[in-house]
Protein backbone atom coordinates (compact mmCIF):
# COMPACT_ATOMS: atom_id res chain seq x y z
CA UNK A 1 0.00 0.00 0.00
CA UNK A 2 1.62 3.27 -0.87
CA UNK A 3 2.99 5.29 1.80
CA UNK A 4 1.24 8.81 1.14
CA UNK A 5 -2.50 6.78 1.47
CA UNK A 6 -1.04 5.11 4.56
CA UNK A 7 -0.10 8.70 5.54
CA UNK A 8 -3.58 10.51 4.79
CA UNK A 9 -5.60 7.33 6.47
CA UNK A 10 -3.73 7.83 9.43
CA UNK A 11 -4.07 11.95 10.36
CA UNK A 12 -7.91 11.30 9.03
CA UNK A 13 -8.21 8.21 11.72
CA UNK A 14 -6.67 10.15 14.45
CA UNK A 15 -8.56 13.49 13.45
CA UNK A 16 -11.54 11.36 13.91
CA UNK A 17 -10.37 9.73 16.93
CA UNK A 18 -10.09 12.96 18.43
CA UNK A 19 -14.22 13.55 17.40
CA UNK A 20 -15.39 10.08 18.26
CA UNK A 21 -14.80 10.41 21.81
CA UNK A 22 -16.95 14.01 22.05
CA UNK A 23 -19.60 11.74 20.15
CA UNK A 24 -19.39 9.17 22.38
CA UNK A 25 -20.08 11.24 25.68
CA UNK A 26 -22.71 13.08 23.94
CA UNK A 27 -24.45 10.32 21.38
CA UNK A 28 -24.30 7.42 24.17
CA UNK A 29 -25.57 9.84 27.12
CA UNK A 30 -29.26 9.72 25.72
CA UNK A 31 -30.11 6.59 24.81
CA UNK A 32 -28.41 5.26 28.29
CA UNK A 33 -30.74 7.72 29.89
CA UNK A 34 -33.44 6.62 28.02
CA UNK A 35 -32.45 2.96 28.77
CA UNK A 36 -32.28 3.78 32.41
CA UNK A 37 -35.50 5.30 32.66
CA UNK A 38 -37.54 2.79 31.08
CA UNK A 39 -35.70 -0.53 33.46
CA UNK A 40 -36.43 2.07 36.17
CA UNK A 41 -40.40 2.63 35.30
CA UNK A 42 -40.59 -1.26 34.78
CA UNK A 43 -39.32 -2.33 38.08
CA UNK A 44 -40.84 0.04 40.20
CA UNK A 45 -43.99 -0.19 38.60
CA UNK A 46 -45.25 -4.11 39.10
CA UNK A 47 -48.70 -3.00 38.00
CA UNK A 48 -48.28 -1.69 34.52
CA UNK A 49 -50.46 -1.88 32.03
CA UNK A 50 -50.04 -4.05 28.69
CA UNK A 51 -49.93 -0.74 26.78
CA UNK A 52 -47.74 0.74 28.89
CA UNK A 53 -45.02 -2.29 29.45
CA UNK A 54 -45.38 -1.85 25.46
CA UNK A 55 -44.54 1.29 25.32
CA UNK A 56 -41.61 1.08 27.94
CA UNK A 57 -40.04 -1.99 25.59
CA UNK A 58 -40.56 -0.07 22.78
CA UNK A 59 -38.10 2.59 24.39
CA UNK A 60 -35.49 -0.21 25.33
CA UNK A 61 -35.90 -1.57 21.95
CA UNK A 62 -34.85 1.99 19.65
CA UNK A 63 -32.54 3.00 22.05
CA UNK A 64 -30.17 -0.17 21.86
CA UNK A 65 -30.68 0.23 18.31
CA UNK A 66 -29.16 3.22 17.89
CA UNK A 67 -26.39 2.42 20.45
CA UNK A 68 -25.39 -0.74 18.53
CA UNK A 69 -25.50 1.37 15.12
CA UNK A 70 -22.90 3.95 17.55
CA UNK A 71 -20.37 1.21 18.84
CA UNK A 72 -20.61 -0.66 15.05
CA UNK A 73 -19.26 2.78 13.50
CA UNK A 74 -16.96 3.04 16.07
CA UNK A 75 -15.46 -0.58 15.29
CA UNK A 76 -15.30 -0.06 11.91
CA UNK A 77 -13.34 2.84 12.82
CA UNK A 78 -11.02 1.40 14.71
CA UNK A 79 -10.58 -1.44 12.42
CA UNK A 80 -9.55 0.81 9.77
CA UNK A 81 -7.21 2.40 11.73
CA UNK A 82 -6.10 -0.82 12.73
CA UNK A 83 -5.44 -1.68 8.97
CA UNK A 84 -3.29 1.51 8.23
CA UNK A 85 -0.93 1.11 10.61
CA UNK A 86 -0.04 -2.89 9.61
CA UNK A 87 0.68 -3.21 5.70
CA UNK A 88 1.23 -6.66 5.37
CA UNK A 89 -1.64 -7.62 7.85
CA UNK A 90 -3.50 -10.85 6.22
CA UNK A 91 -6.72 -9.45 5.85
CA UNK A 92 -5.66 -6.42 3.42
CA UNK A 93 -4.10 -8.32 1.22
CA UNK A 94 -6.63 -11.47 1.46
CA UNK A 95 -8.30 -11.39 -3.02
CA UNK A 96 -11.81 -10.93 -3.04
CA UNK A 97 -13.92 -11.74 -5.73
CA UNK A 98 -15.34 -8.55 -7.33
CA UNK A 99 -18.90 -10.77 -8.29
CA UNK A 100 -18.99 -12.39 -5.39
CA UNK A 101 -18.57 -9.41 -3.03
CA UNK A 102 -21.22 -7.26 -5.33
CA UNK A 103 -23.74 -10.46 -4.85
CA UNK A 104 -22.89 -10.88 -0.80
CA UNK A 105 -23.87 -6.98 -0.19
CA UNK A 106 -26.99 -7.12 -2.31
CA UNK A 107 -28.43 -10.22 -1.01
CA UNK A 108 -27.87 -8.50 2.41
CA UNK A 109 -30.90 -6.05 1.29
CA UNK A 110 -32.92 -8.98 -0.07
CA UNK A 111 -32.75 -11.07 2.46
CA UNK A 112 -35.94 -10.50 4.54
CA UNK A 113 -38.60 -9.75 1.92
CA UNK A 114 -40.76 -8.04 4.94
CA UNK A 115 -38.11 -5.63 5.36
CA UNK A 116 -36.43 -4.89 1.94
CA UNK A 117 -36.34 -1.25 1.09
CA UNK A 118 -36.67 -1.13 -2.14
CA UNK A 119 -35.63 -2.44 -5.56
CA UNK A 120 -31.85 -2.80 -6.22
CA UNK A 121 -31.15 -3.34 -10.34
CA UNK A 122 -27.46 -4.57 -10.73
CA UNK A 123 -25.73 -4.53 -13.59
CA UNK A 124 -22.23 -5.66 -14.23
CA UNK A 125 -20.25 -4.89 -17.30
CA UNK A 126 -18.85 -7.20 -19.97
CA UNK A 127 -15.36 -6.20 -18.91
CA UNK A 128 -15.61 -7.77 -15.17
CA UNK A 129 -14.41 -11.56 -15.28
CA UNK A 130 -16.15 -13.61 -13.34
CA UNK A 131 -12.75 -14.39 -11.92
CA UNK A 132 -11.64 -10.70 -11.56
CA UNK A 133 -10.12 -10.42 -7.89
CA UNK A 134 -9.60 -6.92 -5.92
CA UNK A 135 -7.06 -6.90 -2.27
CA UNK A 136 -8.28 -5.85 0.75
CA UNK A 137 -10.93 -6.43 4.17
CA UNK A 138 -13.88 -8.10 2.45
CA UNK A 139 -16.18 -7.32 5.71
CA UNK A 140 -15.01 -3.25 5.37
CA UNK A 141 -15.68 -3.15 1.40
CA UNK A 142 -19.18 -4.76 2.27
CA UNK A 143 -19.94 -2.33 4.80
CA UNK A 144 -18.60 0.85 2.31
CA UNK A 145 -21.14 -0.48 -0.23
CA UNK A 146 -23.73 -1.78 1.48
CA UNK A 147 -23.58 1.94 3.43
CA UNK A 148 -23.96 3.52 -0.09
CA UNK A 149 -26.80 1.67 -0.99
CA UNK A 150 -28.78 2.01 2.65
CA UNK A 151 -27.85 5.64 1.90
CA UNK A 152 -29.96 5.34 -1.39
CA UNK A 153 -33.11 3.58 -0.11
CA UNK A 154 -33.06 6.16 2.68
CA UNK A 155 -32.30 9.54 1.07
CA UNK A 156 -33.07 8.49 -2.56
CA UNK A 157 -36.62 8.30 -2.03
CA UNK A 158 -38.87 11.13 -4.26
CA UNK A 159 -41.19 11.63 -1.71
CA UNK A 160 -43.89 9.53 -2.92
CA UNK A 161 -44.87 7.25 -0.43
CA UNK A 162 -47.10 4.81 -2.77
CA UNK A 163 -43.71 4.25 -4.96
CA UNK A 164 -41.04 1.87 -3.88
CA UNK A 165 -37.88 3.18 -3.45
CA UNK A 166 -35.31 2.17 -6.94
CA UNK A 167 -32.08 2.16 -6.70
CA UNK A 168 -29.47 1.16 -9.81
CA UNK A 169 -26.07 -0.62 -9.07
CA UNK A 170 -23.78 -0.60 -12.10
CA UNK A 171 -19.92 -2.52 -11.76
CA UNK A 172 -17.66 -2.14 -14.08
CA UNK A 173 -13.61 -1.69 -15.68
CA UNK A 174 -12.93 2.23 -15.98
CA UNK A 175 -10.65 3.91 -18.30
CA UNK A 176 -7.76 3.61 -15.75
CA UNK A 177 -8.19 -0.22 -15.22
CA UNK A 178 -10.04 0.11 -12.19
CA UNK A 179 -12.95 -1.17 -10.64
CA UNK A 180 -15.58 1.41 -10.57
CA UNK A 181 -18.51 0.79 -8.56
CA UNK A 182 -21.89 3.46 -9.42
CA UNK A 183 -24.60 3.48 -7.29
CA UNK A 184 -27.45 5.76 -8.36
CA UNK A 185 -30.63 7.00 -6.86
CA UNK A 186 -33.86 8.58 -8.44
CA UNK A 187 -34.47 11.21 -5.38
CA UNK A 188 -34.40 14.32 -4.82
CA UNK A 189 -30.64 14.92 -4.78
CA UNK A 190 -28.65 16.91 -2.80
CA UNK A 191 -28.38 20.94 -3.25
CA UNK A 192 -25.22 22.63 -4.06
CA UNK A 193 -24.21 24.05 -1.23
CA UNK A 194 -24.10 21.26 0.57
CA UNK A 195 -22.36 18.80 -1.37
CA UNK A 196 -18.80 19.70 -0.57
CA UNK A 197 -19.46 18.62 3.61
CA UNK A 198 -20.93 15.35 2.52
CA UNK A 199 -17.44 13.74 3.21
CA UNK A 200 -16.52 14.89 6.29
CA UNK A 201 -16.97 12.94 9.55
CA UNK A 202 -20.15 14.01 11.77
CA UNK A 203 -21.24 16.21 9.01
CA UNK A 204 -25.29 15.32 7.75
CA UNK A 205 -27.10 17.44 5.37
CA UNK A 206 -29.59 19.85 6.64
CA UNK A 207 -32.07 19.25 4.42
CA UNK A 208 -32.06 15.41 4.28
CA UNK A 209 -31.42 15.04 8.21
CA UNK A 210 -35.48 14.83 8.52
CA UNK A 211 -35.16 11.59 6.95
CA UNK A 212 -33.05 9.76 9.18
CA UNK A 213 -33.45 11.59 12.52
CA UNK A 214 -30.67 10.47 14.74
CA UNK A 215 -28.05 9.62 12.24
CA UNK A 216 -25.09 9.60 13.11
CA UNK A 217 -22.97 11.67 9.99
CA UNK A 218 -20.55 9.18 9.43
CA UNK A 219 -21.67 6.70 6.76
CA UNK A 220 -19.58 8.49 4.24
CA UNK A 221 -16.34 9.06 5.91
CA UNK A 222 -16.52 5.30 6.58
CA UNK A 223 -16.79 4.86 2.84
CA UNK A 224 -14.21 6.64 2.26
CA UNK A 225 -11.39 5.49 4.43
CA UNK A 226 -12.09 1.97 3.82
CA UNK A 227 -11.91 2.69 0.24
CA UNK A 228 -8.95 4.46 0.83
CA UNK A 229 -7.68 2.09 2.92
CA UNK A 230 -6.85 -0.64 -0.40
CA UNK A 231 -5.53 2.50 -2.86
CA UNK A 232 -9.24 3.63 -4.09
CA UNK A 233 -10.98 6.81 -4.56
CA UNK A 234 -14.79 7.89 -3.78
CA UNK A 235 -16.77 10.83 -5.02
CA UNK A 236 -20.27 11.37 -5.86
CA UNK A 237 -22.45 13.76 -8.68
CA UNK A 238 -25.85 14.95 -8.26
CA UNK A 239 -28.27 17.37 -9.47
CA UNK A 240 -31.10 18.83 -7.34
CA UNK A 241 -34.63 17.00 -8.49
CA UNK A 242 -32.59 14.39 -10.58
CA UNK A 243 -30.95 12.12 -7.94
CA UNK A 244 -27.50 11.12 -7.09
CA UNK A 245 -24.80 8.86 -7.96
CA UNK A 246 -22.00 8.08 -5.40
CA UNK A 247 -19.29 6.04 -6.63
CA UNK A 248 -15.69 4.42 -5.82
CA UNK A 249 -12.88 2.90 -7.62
CA UNK A 250 -10.12 0.68 -6.67
CA UNK A 251 -7.33 -1.51 -8.02
CA UNK A 252 -7.42 -4.97 -8.83
CA UNK A 253 -4.94 -7.96 -8.23
CA UNK A 254 -5.29 -8.78 -11.97
CA UNK A 255 -5.06 -12.35 -11.78
CA UNK A 256 -7.25 -15.42 -11.58
CA UNK A 257 -7.50 -17.01 -7.64
CA UNK A 258 -6.03 -20.14 -7.65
Amino acid sequence: MDTDIHSAVEHLATSIELQLAALLSHELRTPLYAIRHAVTNIIAHESLTADELSKLLQILDRNTDRMINIVEKCLLLVNIRKDSNKECQEQMTKPINVQELIERTVQSFEAAPGDKPGTISVSISNNIPEWLMVCGDSFLLEQALANLIANAFQYGSNGDAHQEPFVELYVSMNEDSLVSVEVTDHGPGIPYAEQAQLFKPFYRAPTLRHKRPGGLGLGLALVRLVIESVGGKVGFHSTPGLGSTFWFSFPTNGVPNG
